[in-house]
C-alpha cells in the first residue's frame, strides 16, 4: 500500500517535525537524505522510528523501523530540499544526560545551519563528544542534520546558558579556550589542562563579552594577504585539530 495523501495521520505528524518547537518537544526530527539515514538505521544507538521512501529498493538495510512507500506527491510535500531523493526517516533525538569535560566545543550564538553542521561535523571527527550550545540555531534541523552528515545524533549536544558556564569553570580543572583576532598565535599556545573546552563565537559578532571574561586563554589563527577572520566552521576546525595533535 502506498501513502498518496497528504492528510495520511502520520504524514501531517512528519511535517510538523519540521518545526524547531514541535521537534524538541516531541524529542524526534525528520531527516531527509538516503546517505544519512541509511547510516543512522546501521548505527544500532541511534533510534530511527519511522522511513518513508517513494522506492522500497532504496531501503536495503535490515531494520526495526516501520517503512512505508510514499507517492511522489508526498514526497514533495515533505521536502526541505529543492529536489527530493524521496526518503524520509522520523529519527528520535539522542536523550544525553551530563556533560562530558574532557575536551568540549561552546557554540556561542552560532545561526547559520551551515556552520553549525560543519563545526559538529569536525568535532566528531577530532574526538570532541560534547557540544555545550549558548542560543545557536536548532542542532536537529535538516540542515544541520545534511551539514554534519548525521553526526549531529553522535555527539552530546547540550543546551546551556552563562550561568552554567561559570558553573563548569569552578572546579579550576579546565581551560576554557577563546578564539579572537587578538589572540595568542594559535602555534604557541596550548591548553594547559586535561580538560579543555574552545569556545567558537558568532558568525558576525564574535564570542559575548561574558564569555570572554570566562576564558583561560585566547588564541588566533594567523593569516596573510589581508585576510580578517575566516568562517567559524573553518576556523573550528584548525583549533579543533591542532589541539588534537
Amino acid at each position: 500500500m502506498i501513502i498518496v495523501s497528504r492528510d495520511n495521520k502520520l504524514i501531517k505528524y512528519a511535517k510538523k517535525l519540521q518545526d524547531r518547537s514541535f521537534s524538541s518537544s516531541e524529542g524526534k526530527t525528520l531527516v531527509e537524505s538516503p546517505k544519512i539515514i541509511k547510516e543512522l538505521l546501521d548505527n544500532r544507538c541511534i533510534e530511527v522510528e519511522t522511513v518513508f521512501t517513494t522506492n522500497l529498493d532504496d531501503i536495503d538495510v535490515v531494520t526495526e523501523a516501520k517503512i512505508y512507500q510514499i507517492s511522489d506527491t508526498v514526497a514533495k510535500y515533505l521536502a526541505q530540499t529543492e529536489s527530493t531523493t524521496g526518503v524520509f526517516a522520523i529519527v528520535k533525538i539522542p536523550n544525553k544526560k551530563g556533560i562530558c569535560m574532557d575536551k568540549f566545543i561552546v557554540l556561542d550564538n552560532i545561526q547559520d545551519p551551515a556552520n553549525y553542521g560543519a563545526i559538529i561535523r569536525s568535532a566528531v571527527a577530532f574526538g570532541y563528544t560534547q557540544i555545550l550550545d549558548i542560543n545557536c540555531c536548532y542542532a536537529y534541523s535538516n540542515k544541520v542534520t545534511r551539514a554534519s552528515m548525521g553526526n549531529n545524533f553522535k555527539v552530546n549536544i547540550t543546551k546551556v546558558d552563562i550561568d552554567d558556564i561559570v558553573h563548569l569553570l569552578e572546579s579550576g580543572d579546565v581551560d576554557l579556550i577563546c578564539c579572537d583576532m587578538n589572540g595568542n598565535d594559535i602555534k604557541n599556545s596550548r591548553p594547559s589542562k586535561a580538560k579543555f573546552g574552545i569556545i567558537i563565537g558568532n558568525e558576525g559578532n564574535g564570542v559575548s563579552k561574558d564569555l570572554r571574561k570566562l576564558a583561560t586563554k585566547t588564541v588566533c589563527i594567523p593569516m596573510q594577504n589581508g585576510v580578517e577572520s575566516l568562517n567559524a566552521s573553518v576556523s573550528a576546525g584548525i583549533i579543533m585539530y591542532n589541539y588534537n595533535k
